[in-house]
């Protein structure tokens, strides 16, 4: 956000390369097409010079010669390229694990740390939440009971 030509306000967001077409990890060749941006295809073709100017960008050469050699990355590099950008985002603070058939007990050791089963994690998603449980109806009171 601009006042007076000056930056007042400035939001940073996120673009992940993709890396699947819904549950199907994308090989070397559909991921290069996927996030190519040789043809431009999807970006307004615009001349924004003059906007970089007043924004003070100085980087744009580097960055556009960064992503052009990572454009063609697949597999595991693509993955680190995108766990990357993730870290520098994101910080994680804690983890837990989604618990299956297959993990039945209440933690799982997972590469030299213990993971808790998100389910006995306050705060996942997962832990059971008292409040949007529904109960029984009074039939008396007409009130909920939990």
């Amino acid at each position: 956000m601009m006042y007076d030509w000056k930056t007042v306000a400035e939001t940073r967001f996120l673009v992940i390369p993709l890396s699947h077409n819904g549950t199907a990890e994308l090989d070397r060749e559909q991921a290069k097409l996927s996030n190519s941006r040789s043809g431009k295809r999807g970006y307004i073709d615009k001349d924004f010079t003059n906007v970089e100017k007043l924004l003070d960008y100085n980087d744009i050469e580097a960055n556009i010669l960064e992503a052009e050699k990572k454009e063609s990355l697949g597999g595991a590099k693509l993955h680190e390229w995108i766990d990357s950008l993730v870290t520098q985002f994101y910080t994680i603070q804690d983890t837990c694990y989604v618990q299956t058939v297959s993990k039945p007990s209440q933690s799982v050791s997972c590469t030299m740390s213990l993971l808790d089963s998100c389910q006995a994690i306050p705060w996942s998603s997962r832990f059971p939440d008292r409040k949007s449980s529904i109960g029984n109806v009074n039939s008396t009171s007409g009130r909920l009971e939990r």
